[in-house]
């Protein structure tokens, strides 16, 4: 069955969600009022709204205001997801968004040997404005910041290599860390929109999704308190690890 969201920070004005895998976050205005998407993949407003009575919290029943939601997750990653459960709350995480101190970190694992040491990609990236939403790489593009340090080198039993990383992003353009590794040639690993059709099957054989977690959120609470939120890699994920053995010469954090 379906895995259900979880509360993991309950604070005054301000809840963080773990979102299970195939979970959508519907964090645009005028979002669907149903429990599911268009595509069948349940909805995090609806697990907010069944929570959250809009007797007591009204923000989260409004869509005009994206039910509280700030920020979102790919359908088939996993991680954490901050909402307002009320307009103090909302606001105070929209300011500390839009002025790049939201601290957002995500374990990712993606194609080939990544190069020692911290890596920033800046390059801008324009989103279309159609479904399918597809983001790529444009001079016309909006400016986005993603900061790549490799944690260890692993491989398959067929000798190819892969790069376990942890990422860090000041933006949150759409599919941001996918289009950006990309960009530098290591896409993430089962990436249906990303990679060609033979590397996304050849992926999906031992990986069954995308494999992007955001593991960890910081941000200031309403009352200037800096707090953290955690959630540890999935079993699913931890799995296709477990399948994994470090490269002899690949360095580990």
């Amino acid at each position: 069955g379906t895995q259900r969201p979880r509360v993991v920070l309950d604070l005054q004005g301000i809840v963080a969600v773990l979102k299970p895998p195939h979970w959508e976050v519907d964090a645009r205005a005028g979002g669907s009022p149903h429990p599911t998407s268009e595509l069948g993949a349940p909805l995090l407003s609806s697990f907010l709204r069944w929570i959250y009575p809009a007797e007591q919290h009204p923000l989260v029943h409004c869509n005009e205001q994206q039910f509280g939601i700030i920020h979102r997750l790919d359908t088939p990653s996993s991680g954490l997801i901050l909402a307002g459960k009320d307009f103090v709350g909302y606001y105070t995480l929209r300011w500390q968004q839009d002025t790049y101190e939201l601290g957002r970190e995500y374990i990712v694992l993606c194609r080939g040997r990544m190069p020692w040491g911290p890596r920033v990609v800046n390059a801008k990236i324009k989103t279309s404005k159609t479904e399918p939403l597809l983001s790529r790489i444009s001079d016309e593009g909006k400016p986005a910041w993603t900061l790549v340090d490799p944690l260890c080198v692993l491989l398959r039993e067929n000798g190819e290599e892969y790069s376990l990383v942890t990422i860090m992003i000041r933006t949150g353009r759409t599919h941001q860390i996918r289009v950006h590794m990309k960009h530098i040639g290591h896409p993430t690993v089962t990436d249906g929109k990303y990679t060609d059709q033979v590397t996304f099957e050849s992926d999906r054989a031992w990986c069954p999704r995308n494999f992007l977690h955001r593991h960890r959120l910081t941000f200031q609470d309403t009352e200037a308190v800096l707090r953290e939120a955690v959630a540890a890699l999935p079993e699913d994920l931890a799995a296709v690890l477990r399948e994994l053995r470090p490269a002899a010469d690949g360095r580990s954090a």
